[in-house]
């Protein structure tokens, strides 16, 4: 361990992730995020309130309602004016908002002489809107935990052997950096020094410790549980896991579903509309309300108040967030609300296969060598050699397989593209590679093959001067939840193909035992993207799940594209969500939810619409005061928002 230590704090550090829900998702709406103190000062306006119940009549009651009213309204009602006039100015047109018919309600009620409505009136509307900061805070509090987990210091060890703590944010690609017992990995790297235990939830959701050692690759934010461990950066922070993370939760924010941009569009054309009627009862009164007791101003008022548009502004974004945030926690992060509503009419997934249907490691299942040429035990080292030289995952897997047993040959080895591998040993020329590369194979070894291939294995075949001597039988392990989302996607009527670069037989024979409907095998890296294209054609809406490089234009071209976590970080930046933990069951959660989501919606478009229609149908039928407009009015509100709400604790 280094014990000579300088502490030295960079203050060009990142500024920390937040999420900017309210400021970027409630546009339409003009909701922000309240803080404290207006909050505070809404509580006294209403013990003020409270107190001025007590006092009888009088100028002293009316003082204290109208400065009850100051403190618990001005933060929302100012909003709405300032955000009136700055869309207005923009748009070089009247732009207003539910916030002024509610200004202009209380002031009405004011100049009626009604100051006690008028100040239940505020209290009703701003503690509305004060719920639902609540409901939004509860909607995006499980995003908001995770980004309060972002690294902040590094140990990074100096060339002569010191250590000074830096900011996360300051280390560079190649850096040594010393991560102690308790602390956090502040960067994606690999361990160079030590072994140790970590817990990745912050990364792949699981909460059972990791355990980790030199070669190993960590990840930012994970937490060290045990030894004191020496890692090398491999990435600078901006392009870590955990930096993607926060990038794809503050893209979220900024991306609103179609409907709800709808509303937003056209609330201050309903809002002015609603604005000239009132002005229309003011000036032609008489001709709707011959029969009515009560001032034309009072009547115009509860039709100003009956027929804002607050229920149905809040009817779509925070059943969203919700939406979002229980998705969240699942390991499921979705750049923009509009993907999450794309699901709901999926008609096909198309799936990578290795990495994503399968562990993406493969390995050997079985093999047989019988040599006239070398023992077995000589043959084995000499194959070992040759594989060892080589970076493909097919021959890792030999290499696995035979580590144990035997020391390195000198052997020159030729790795040709599509021709497998060849090395002159002992004057015998020993050739390793696929069985497609050996045209004449005698039917003894056919049948061998073609077994093996029925199950969904590749075969390498061992040949020594033109002769088939043995064989390697490979397979990548079908994921444990592969087929069981596949059988629950088939239940919900949408279709699962799936792409891979394997023969037909092979791909065939994986895309059987998983249950999928089709399969396309000998699939190049490049033509993936064209597949989903002409799979367009048939499927209205189709997703594409990978996890490769390879994989980034065909997620870029589906409706939707999931990236997995432990995929390339093209993929990760080119998809439209990411799945955290690997598990493709979430993906059958994603989209539950989101058919759950569209209900909840239509539910709330359906039932804020229903109140405006009655309570303006009241209010011209003499059966509303502005104080039961106002309560039932903002009573819909609170009723939308907490139905919105169920999608937090919503389980598919």
């Amino acid at each position: 361990m280094h014990t000579n230590q300088k502490k030295v704090f960079h203050t060009n550090a990142a500024t920390t992730a937040h999420v900017h829900s309210h400021n970027e998702l409630h546009h339409g709406h003009h909701h922000h995020e309240h803080g404290l103190l207006p909050a505070s000062l809404y509580l006294v306006g209403l013990g003020l309130f409270i107190i001025g119940l007590l006092l009888e009549k009088s100028v002293w009651q009316s003082a204290i309602f109208l400065v009850a009213m100051g403190l618990s309204g001005f933060h929302v009602l100012f909003e709405g004016v300032v955000a009136t006039i700055e869309e207005s100015k923009k748009a070089h047109a009247l732009r207003a908002n539910a916030h002024i018919l509610m200004f202009i309600a209380a002031l009405g009620a004011i100049y009626l002489g009604d100051i006690k409505e008028g100040a239940l009136l505020i209290f009703i509307f701003a503690g509305v809107h004060f719920l639902e900061d609540y409901v939004s805070d509860k909607s995006k509090k499980a995003i908001e935990d995770l980004l309060a987990l972002k690294p902040q210091i590094a140990r990074k060890i100096q060339a002569d052997g010191q250590i000074i703590e830096v900011s996360a944010d300051a280390v560079k690609k190649g850096d040594q950096i010393q991560v102690l017992n308790g602390m956090q990995i502040p960067i994606d790297g690999m361990i160079v020094k030590g072994s140790t235990t970590l817990n990745e939830a912050t990364i792949t959701g699981e909460a059972l410790p990791v355990e980790k050692t030199v070669g190993d690759v960590v990840f930012g934010s994970t937490l060290n549980l045990s030894q004191t461990i020496e890692i090398t950066a491999t990435k600078e922070y901006k392009d870590t896991v955990f930096a993607k993370i926060v990038q794809i939760v503050k893209q979220a924010q900024q991306n609103v579903p179609p409907l709800a941009t709808k509303i937003q569009r056209y609330e201050p054309i309903y809002v002015n509309v609603v604005l000239g009627v009132f002005l229309a009862i003011l000036i032609l009164g008489e001709l709707f309300f011959r029969s009515v007791d009560s001032p034309i101003f009072e009547q115009a008022l509860i039709f100003l108040v009956a027929a804002s548009p607050c229920a149905l502004a809040v009817s779509v974004i925070p059943a969203t967030l919700s939406a979002m945030s229980n998705l969240a926690r699942k390991g499921v992060l979705f750049k923009g609300g509009n993907y999450i509503y794309l699901l709901k009419d999926l008609s096909a997934i198309a799936f990578d296969k290795t990495g994503t249907l399968t562990q993406g490691q493969p390995s050997v299942v079985c093999y047989q060598l019988a040599s006239t040429v070398f023992a077995t035990e000589k043959l084995e080292q000499i194959i070992y050699s040759m594989e060892a030289q080589v970076s493909h995952p097919l021959a890792q897997a030999i290499v696995e397989k035979l580590a144990k047993r035997y020391e390195r040959l000198a052997v020159h080895v030729t790795n040709e593209v599509g021709k497998g591998l060849s090395a002159t040993y002992d004057q015998h020329k020993i050739q390793l590679g696929k069985a497609s590369l050996f045209p004449n194979v005698s039917p003894r070894w056919q049948q061998v093959i073609k077994t093996e291939q029925l199950q969904g294995r590749t075969v390498i075949l061992v040949v020594i001067d033109q002769e088939i001597c043995g064989y390697f039988a490979i397979e990548d392990q079908v994921k444990a939840t592969a087929a069981t989302s596949i059988q629950q996607l088939n239940k919900l009527g949408i279709q699962s193909i799936m792409l891979t670069g394997d023969s037909q037989i092979t791909g065939e024979a994986i895309a059987k035992r998983l249950g999928m409907d089709k399969v396309y095998s000998n699939v190049l890296p490049d033509e993936k993207a064209k597949y989903i294209q002409e799979l367009k054609k048939y499927y209205p809406n189709i997703a594409m799940v990978g996890d490769g490089i390879n994989d980034a234009p065909a997620l870029a071209l589906a409706d939707v594209g999931f990236a997995m976590e432990q995929g390339s970080d093209i993929a990760i930046e080119t998809a439209d969500a990411v799945m955290m933990k690997n598990d493709l069951t979430k993906l059958v959660d994603a989209i539950k939810i989101s058919k759950h989501l569209s209900k909840i919606v239509q539910q709330n478009v359906f039932f804020a619409i229903a109140v405006v229609i009655l309570l303006v149908g009241l209010t011209f039928t003499n059966h509303l005061t502005v104080i039961a407009s106002v309560s039932l009015h903002e009573g819909s509100t609170l009723i939308v928002l907490l139905n919105s709400l169920r999608l937090l604790i919503h389980r598919p």
